[in-house]
């Protein structure tokens, strides 16, 4: 799984969002306990227009685990949902 996770920096690093998002999706899927893989594929999902999945791997990684740049991704993706929405996914 850790070789998935530097495959996905790796990824973002070359600007390949794509690809990147594959990596630590693949990740997730080997260890779905993993707290480091959810919240890598909730940053490479915030980089897309994907947003009702980023913020579902959002809360898998903080249900997984504290962790405050996940905290702070998913403020942020919530934030940028039209009004109806945000209310919605935060409920």
């Amino acid at each position: 799984m850790e070789a998935l996770l530097d495959l996905a920096l790796a990824y973002h690093l070359a600007g390949e969002v794509g690809a990147e998002v594959s990596a630590a999706e693949a990740a997730t899927a080997l260890d779905p306990s993993s707290s480091a893989a959810w919240s890598t594929y909730a940053h490479a999902l915030a980089r897309t227009d994907r947003v009702q999945e980023c913020i579902g791997a959002c809360e898998r990684a903080l249900a997984l685990g504290d962790d405050r740049e996940v905290e702070d991704l998913l403020a942020r993706v919530r934030a940028s949902l039209p009004h109806e929405l945000s209310e919605r996914t935060a409920a």
